[in-house]
C-alpha cells in the first residue's frame, strides 16, 4: 500500500519522527530532524525547484511527494554515484517513480529521471538494487526501462556482489553499513 506524506507526523509515531536506523525519537532542528543517538537525518527540506518543477516533470508517480520517495528509496552507493557525476551527500532510487533523489546537506536538491539519465547513473541504480537485494522483478523492470543488455546486467550483479563481500568482510557488517577499511580477505577477530 502506498503511504502519503503527513507533515504533522511523518512516521506515525505519537512522539514525533522516529529514526529509521536506530528507532529513537528524533529532535526537531529548524525544518529537519536529527537523531540524537546516531546522527541520521530522516526529515528533509525539499528545494522549491524540486517540489514544484523537477518532481512533477520527472517522477512516474507525481501524486507521491518527494519525501515519501526518499524514505522508500534504495541507497545508491556513493562511489558509484560520484563516479558517474552525481554530486551530493546521499543518493536514493525510488522505483515506482523511477527517479534518483539527491540530498545535499539536509535538503533534496534534485531529481534525476533514471530511464532518460546518463548510462552511468542508470548502472549505478541497478548496482544499488542488486546490492540491496531488491526483488528480481524490480531489477528486471528498470533494466528493461533503460534497455540494459543481459550481459551488462550480469556484470553489474557481479560487481555489486563483490562490493557486498568487501563490506561484509568483518563480523557485524553487511549491506547498508559503512563497513571497515580492512582489505578484503583480512582475518579479523571477534
Amino acid at each position: 500500500m502506498t503511504t502519503y506524506y503527513d507533515p504533522d507526523n511523518p512516521l506515525g509515531h505519537p512522539d514525533g519522527l522516529v529514526c529509521e536506523d536506530c528507532l529513537e525519537v528524533m529532535d526537531e532542528l529548524g525544518g529537519y530532524y536529527e537523531c540524537p543517538d546516531c546522527g541520521s537525518y530522516s526529515y528533509l527540506d525539499v528545494k522549491d525547484h524540486v517540489r514544484f518543477n523537477r518532481w512533477p516533470a520527472r517522477s512516474h508517480e507525481p501524486t507521491l511527494t518527494p519525501e515519501v520517495a526518499w524514505f522508500q528509496g534504495f541507497k545508491v552507493h556513493e562511489a558509484d554515484a560520484e563516479l558517474h557525476g552525481m554530486v551530493g551527500d546521499e543518493f536514493r532510487y525510488h522505483h515506482p517513480s523511477r527517479v534518483v533523489l539527491l540530498r545535499r546537506d539536509v535538503a533534496l536538491a534534485t531529481v534525476i529521471e533514471v530511464p532518460t539519465a546518463r548510462e552511468g547513473i542508470q548502472e549505478a541504480v541497478i548496482s544499488a538494487l542488486v546490492y540491496h537485494t531488491a526483488e528480481p522483478k524490480v531489477i528486471a523492470e528498470i533494466a528493461q526501462d533503460v534497455n540494459l543488455t543481459r550481459e551488462r546486467l550480469r556484470e553489474l550483479a557481479r560487481r555489486s556482489r563483490t562490493l557486498d563481500e568487501m563490506v561484509s568482510a568483518e563480523p557485524g557488517n553487511g549491506p547498508g553499513t559503512t563497513g571497515t577499511n580492512a582489505p578484503v580477505g583480512t582475518k579479523t577477530s571477534n
